[in-house]
């Protein structure tokens, strides 16, 4: 299933036991809205929800080059 996650995204390095640094990304979610229709499960094909195909306060991004991180 398709899903839109509200939240906020964390990023921070931390070193372990050997000295190794890391970089990890910690994501805190808020509220998660299904972006599809239950219809679409198992289906091969997408199905647009009823109404509008983003959800309220939601900007539709066209590819993921165009995000962010």
């Amino acid at each position: 299933r398709l899903v839109v996650v509200e939240g906020e995204m964390t990023p921070r390095t931390y070193d372990d036991k050997n000295g190794v640094r890391h970089k990890v990304t910690e994501l805190t979610v808020d509220k998660i809205h299904f972006a599809d229709s239950k219809n679409s499960e198992g289906s091969g094909t997408q199905q647009e929800p009823a109404g509008s195909s983003t959800p309220e306060g939601f900007t539709e991004i066209g590819s993921d080059e165009d995000l962010p991180f």
